[in-house]
């Protein structure tokens, strides 16, 4: 079990990271561990993370964690889980990089 699902979550994590940043909109930082990634959106929206999330949701039906439940020193981050089913998670990025593009 541990070996496969090992494997699951390493190609979700690559393919998480592959649309991101291919997008060019967002400059992404990969985990060093656990399952999400952080996000900064190059393109300032003026809106604080918790704004900006409660819009993507709102709008794109993606959620997502502000960063302010982390404690980021400024509030332009954004947090994503990649832990979701395979077709789930590929139309929550291609619906969050359109918010976005």
């Amino acid at each position: 079990f541990l070996k496969e699902y090992k494997k699951v979550i390493r190609y979700r994590r690559e393919k998480t990271l592959s649309l991101l940043q291919g997008s060019g909109v967002f400059e992404v930082f990969p985990p060093d561990g656990g399952f999400y990634l952080v996000l900064k959106p190059k393109l300032s929206r003026n809106k604080t993370s918790d704004e900006e999330v409660l819009r993507i949701l709102k709008e794109k039906n993606v959620l997502l964690h502000p960063g302010s439940f982390y404690d980021f020193k400024t509030d332009d981050f954004l947090v994503i889980s990649f832990l979701q089913e395979e077709e789930t998670l590929t139309e929550g990025l291609t619906r969050l990089i359109s918010f976005y593009s």
